[in-house]
């Protein structure tokens, strides 16, 4: 209802839902992350692991560890 979505963002911060909201505009992973996926793949981790282990996608991974960016 009005009212309850009225109070929900009452009680929000609207940055961060600005920021939540807001399409990101780069999508590459730090390098902490591309050399995580590196190492983690060179000691036979799969793709679901290194995925989980780094808060991303399986599809990510597998872009990065192909060396598209």
């Amino acid at each position: 209802s009005e009212a309850k979505l009225k109070k929900i963002l009452d009680n929000t911060d609207i940055d961060s839902l600005r920021e939540r909201a807001t399409p990101r505009k780069g999508t590459a992973l730090s390098t902490y992350k591309i050399n995580r996926i590196k190492a983690m793949s060179n000691s036979n981790y799969s793709l679901s692991e290194i995925a989980n282990a780094l808060g991303i996608s399986t599809s990510t991974v597998s872009k990065y560890m192909k060396g598209v960016n």
